[in-house]
């Protein structure tokens, strides 16, 4: 009972890091390129600037931006 126990903690351990790993892949920036200059109206919802940035390929990954911005749970608006 307590090696399967282990084994499950293992697991879900190996499991956290993993995600964590691939969390972190996704917000890494993405290599230089081209300059954009993007505009969006004020009052524009985030989830729509971010799809609109992971589209262009500004941002590798607009779930994971929006899951980091939620963490971080910056309250400033977007300049």
């Amino acid at each position: 009972m307590r090696r399967r126990l282990l084994w499950v903690a293992l697991a879900l351990l190996g499991g956290l890091v993993a995600g964590f790993l691939i969390f972190r892949a996704m917000l890494a920036p993405t290599p230089p390129g081209r300059e954009w200059l993007v505009r969006f109206e004020q009052g524009a919802p985030l989830s729509s600037v971010l799809n609109e940035l992971g589209r262009r390929g500004i941002v590798r990954s607009p779930v994971a931006m929006r899951l980091y911005l939620a963490l971080r749970r910056d309250s400033r608006p977007l300049a």
